[in-house]
């Protein structure tokens, strides 16, 4: 078993091999624990498959395969992926409800397959040398070939410094990428040659066939995916938070089960971080209420760095990693369902009133009015407080009177495009690192708040994305998500008014009205997030910075001290910068 990445699948290694390749798997056993080991091979030997996720409509597909005459040997949703390529080739991944990372080796055609789900739940990265091709779930495997000398890749380091992860197809090494999101990528053994294919892209919109059809009741849907992502052979529990997303999943796993579940709760000693106080009002399931000491947050992240392979700026990756380390003390519980992909299906996010109010003003307000604004601001002192007002407001007027491209990326940036600019000694330039996602704002729909929630779901979900698989595979545990069913997104997507000005998920609440309690829908939206000071100005920390390997030294100190003082809020930075320099620090 590789001991890399052996936290992914402990439960099992077995691998194929012939003269022209050779592929393994790490098992975390879910479903068919007995009979789904990889590999799985076709019965006549052409095709071989190792594949990591769950396919939350496998049964559904091998029903149907079934009445096509096409046998099963297991009750796995490995074998159904791999019987859906044979019978329907690339299509098949259009019918697939849920995550993975996939490699198919045709040993006929000489060819493997990789593919990753629309969302990129689930990692895949490659290289591909002279005579050699490579994949792993992490990125940091491939060098264990000898092959690739550790190059940092600079257009990454500025995405890094922009949207505090990389998103495909760079990762921070060079010659090292990801597969994208919905992306196929075919690797021919005969010549060497890459074929590329994108099977699923959002910007065009709903994508509705004979395993999702439209739906038009959505409480039915949403009990139905319910449904589905709650099969598995092995313990399961809900993360409940104090928000919308998770109370409606967790309603709805409670009535399947007869309340006969377990949810689990972290809570915070900083007031502006905590919403536990909303959970012990419930009274209505049986809750676990971890709260964890500044101590054993601090060795927490050095464990969530010894096992990073990428950069990853959102610090709720400790909170999170914490809070299933502590799941698995108290019970062995394999999956873990959150309510992840709410906010992005049904406009959840404060950013995206802010981007509604920004278009609106921008047209009304003169540019020397928004600047007097931006010197006022710049002498409201600083919060470490969460979202507090004044970050809010200095980070909304900031960019102003920038371009509504990019107003949204640099609301979300850690730096100004100065600042990263000089960073990377003027060698990248910003525009070459925004490009792309401001593509998007210009040319993916005629709407633009349907492009800003696009842009969500591509660059910001997809850091959420990696930073769950990575905390929850770090404690051997699946991380699944209804609201990431492609049902659901299809249905969001498909929507005429989702998107009501200053109603955050109002289409939700207007389904579930009286489902939720009342204090629910009307709170303010309160995202996970965690005191980045504890960290930041812990003395531990800080002296196990290796100077030589930041970015720039003198700019470091200079914003970590204004940052101690309540000067300006450079947390992000900061954290994306001890992130990246203790991964920089490994061999």
């Amino acid at each position: 078993m590789s001991n890399n990445q052996k936290f992914r699948g402990p439960d099992e290694f077995n691998y194929f091999a012939d003269d022209k390749v050779t592929i393994g798997n790490n098992r975390l056993s879910i479903i068919d624990v007995d009979h789904g080991s990889q590999p799985i091979s076709s019965e006549e030997n052409r095709f071989v498959i190792v594949y990591n996720g769950m396919i939350y409509n496998f049964k559904e597909i091998r029903e149907y395969l079934k009445k096509q005459d096409i046998k099963f040997n297991t009750d796995s949703d490995t074998e159904v992926f791999l019987k859906s390529y044979i019978f329907w080739k690339d299509e098949c991944y259009n019918y697939f409800d849920g995550m993975w990372a996939a490699c198919i080796y045709d040993k006929k055609e000489n060819r493997l397959t990789l593919s990753r789900d629309y969302l990129g739940q689930k990692p895949l990265y490659y290289y591909a040398g002279k005579n050699k091709f490579c994949f792993s779930s992490k990125s940091d495997s491939i060098f264990l070939t000898g092959e690739l000398e550790k190059k940092i890749n600079k257009k990454s380091l500025g995405q890094f410094l922009l949207y505090s992860h990389i998103p495909a197809p760079l990762t921070i090494y060079e010659n090292i990428n990801q597969v994208k999101p919905g992306e196929i990528i075919k690797y021919n053994l005969n010549t060497n040659q890459i074929e590329k294919k994108i099977f699923w892209d959002l910007a065009k919109g709903s994508d509705f066939n004979q395993f999702f059809k439209k739906e038009n009741n959505f409480p039915d849907l949403f009990k139905k995916k319910i449904n589905e992502f709650t099969t598995s052979d092995v313990g399961f529990g809900v993360l409940l938070s104090g928000g919308i997303d998770s109370y409606l999943i967790t309603n709805e796993v409670a009535k399947k089960f007869e309340d006969q579940i377990s949810t689990y709760t972290l809570g915070f000693e900083e007031k502006t971080y905590d919403e536990s106080k909303y959970i012990k009002k419930l009274n209505k399931w049986k809750n676990n209420l971890f709260k964890l000491t500044d101590e054993e947050y601090q060795n927490n992240f050095f464990k969530v760095i010894e096992n990073l392979d990428e950069p990853i700026g959102d610090c709720s990756i400790l909170p999170t990693y914490s809070l299933l380390k502590e799941i698995n003390k108290v019970k062995k519980t394999k999956v873990i369902i959150g309510g992840d992909g709410g906010d992005e299906n049904f406009f959840g996010y404060i950013i995206f009133d802010a981007y509604k109010i920004a278009l609106i003003l921008k047209k009304i307000l003169p540019k020397f009015f928004v600047s007097f604004i931006n010197i006022f601001l710049n002498y409201l002192p600083s919060s470490k407080k969460y979202l507090s007002y004044s970050f809010r407001a200095k980070k909304f007027f900031e960019y102003l009177n920038g371009s509504e491209n990019k107003l949204c990326q640099l609301w979300m940036s850690s730096l100004s495009p100065d600042e990263i600019e000089q960073l990377l000694n003027n060698e990248i330039k910003f525009d070459d690192i925004i490009n792309e996602s401001s593509l998007i704002f210009k040319k993916a729909t005629n709407n633009k708040m349907i492009n800003s929630q696009i842009y969500f779901f591509k660059y910001y979900l997809s850091s959420v994305l990696s930073k769950v698989d990575k905390a929850s595979m770090f404690n051997s545990i699946e991380y699944r998500s209804p609201f990431l069913s492609k049902s659901i997104i299809n249905f969001a997507l498909d929507l005429k008014d989702n998107y009501s000005f200053l109603r955050k998920k109002s289409f939700l609440k207007q389904q579930f009205n009286k489902v939720l309690p009342f204090s629910w829908k009307t709170r303010p939206k309160h995202g996970f997030a965690f005191p980045k000071s504890k960290i930041i100005l812990n003395k531990n920390v800080l002296n196990k910075i290796n100077d030589n390997l930041l970015l720039n030294k003198e700019f470091f100190y200079k914003k970590l001290d204004e940052y101690r003082n309540n000067k300006k809020d450079y947390s992000q930075y900061l954290w994306n910068e001890i992130t990246l320099n203790f991964i920089l620090q490994k061999k």
